[in-house]
């Protein structure tokens, strides 16, 4: 047995800029290396395409198939399970990414023990990679479910214990042609599963945090939000799938009922369990089955009809069940609108702090006009000060100019006095004697 065997990645990207790089890089750092990734991106409207696109083109190991238009998730991830060549195969949203041990810890689960298909638990994260949403792990992570009859148990009651981004299968068990159902938008990978654990019995859940979910906390999950559109939805396409749960194996079956199940018996035992456990989505639709199966032309005296007159007689579509999903979808829209008058408060929140900074701001530019026209003013009257000294017109100048004239006079005059008083000759010896001539 290869030890090392390739392990192939499909990821599938729709406007998940945010994520995506995260969850590449989940890849590139798993401890295990021998893995391929083929990621499709769905026609995404933001930049995830161009991120995607620039790790492709540094790893070999990555393919990157975009795609023109939205297909939705079954379509989307069938074109990358088309392009795979690993002996095993798991995948990612890409929203969604691995521990660093992920591949290694579940390929090595599989292999010791034999599996051909597995799951393992999850760690529920938030927008920021923070751990959150207690509630959507406590669905996941069942203490009491580890082999393919607990699984198929919690099917029975409408709970999927397996988590799609936490799967790891080989590929020898693919289908060549009918992979993932185009109808299913929200129980796609529920009745894969279902398909699958009709070639095998080698199923478990790996008891081990090694996916990390994210849970958006704008209900944006397909698969998490309680939108009435996706209650509908869900309730409709689990009908569907409900022949494929029915007719497992019944070795299987009777380990799930704690009873012998048969072809005889199956219809009376299980719809009895349903009736008990108010699941009333799978009574309609076994109440269809049963139609389908009695045939027109059937044996009104048979048993299987006489159970079938007696319960959809008494069957109603609007029951405690759907009225407690109604009431669920209410009080998620009541949270939506919620979620949305908080942001609307942030907003508006910001736009007062914005106009009272912006008060601010005008408060502080008259502010400093006042001072820049303070300024003019004093830089004004200093130039007409300077024009006025420029032009002579300052009276304390225009009075040391005076006081030196009359000076200058003062002395022309005394020096005619002198001259005449002590004559030109003395005035000649004394300029010697002091050593000057004039």
């Amino acid at each position: 047995m290869n030890q090392t065997p390739l392990v192939s990645i499909c990821m599938l990207c729709y406007n998940h800029e945010k994520f995506v790089a995260e969850s590449i890089e989940s890849i590139l750092s798993q401890s295990y290396e021998n893995w391929e990734l083929i990621i499709v991106d769905n026609a995404s409207t933001d930049s995830s395409a161009s991120i995607i696109d620039s790790y492709a083109k540094n790893d070999s190991r990555i393919t990157f198939l975009p795609q023109e238009t939205n297909a939705f998730v079954s379509v989307g991830i069938n074109i990358a399970m088309k392009q795979i060549k690993g002996e095993y195969l798991a995948i990612l949203s890409a929203d969604d990414n691995f521990v660093p041990t992920k591949l290694e810890e579940q390929l090595g689960f599989m292999q010791t023990e034999a599996l051909d298909l597995s799951f393992t638990w999850i760690n529920a994260i938030d927008s920021h990679s923070k751990t959150s949403a207690p509630d959507v792990q406590k669905w996941f992570n069942k203490p009491d479910a580890i082999t393919l009859t607990d699984i198929v148990r919690y099917y029975f009651k409408m709970v999927n214990v397996t988590c799609a981004p936490t799967v790891m299968l080989k590929t020898s068990l693919l289908p060549t042609t009918f992979m993932h159902d185009h109808r299913l938008l929200q129980t796609q990978d529920m009745e894969y599963w279902l398909r699958l654990f009709k070639q095998t019995d080698k199923v478990a859940i790996l008891q081990k945090e090694l996916t990390n979910y994210r849970v958006l906390e704008d209900g944006g999950n397909l698969s998490s939000n309680r939108s009435p559109e996706k209650v509908n939805r869900t309730n409709f396409e689990m009908i569907q799938l409900w022949e494929e749960l029915f007719t497992l194996d019944n070795t299987l079956l009777s380990k799930v009922f704690k009873t012998e199940i048969t072809e005889e018996n199956k219809y009376f035992i299980i719809y009895e369990h349903l009736k008990t456990e108010k699941i009333d989505v799978w009574q309609y639709a076994m109440l269809v089955q049963m139609y389908h199966t009695l045939g027109a032309e059937c044996d009104v005296n048979s048993p299987l009809f006489k159970l079938f007159f007696e319960e959809y007689g008494k069957f109603s579509l609007v029951s405690e069940t759907f009225l407690f999903e109604k009431n669920e979808s209410i009080a998620w829209l009541e949270q939506q609108l919620k979620n949305h008058k908080k942001a609307l408060e942030a907003k508006e929140e910001g736009i007062a702090y914005l106009e009272n900074k912006i008060r601010h701001m005008e408060q502080e530019i008259r502010s400093k006009d006042e001072a820049l026209d303070s300024y003019k003013l004093l830089v004004q009257k200093a130039d007409e000060e300077l024009l006025r000294l420029e032009n002579g017109q300052n009276p304390y100048i225009a009075h040391l100019e005076h006081e030196v004239t009359c000076k200058r006079s003062l002395r022309r005059c005394v020096k005619k006095v002198i001259k005449k008083v002590l004559g030109q000759s003395t005035i000649d010896t004394i300029k010697r004697l002091l050593g000057r001539t004039k």
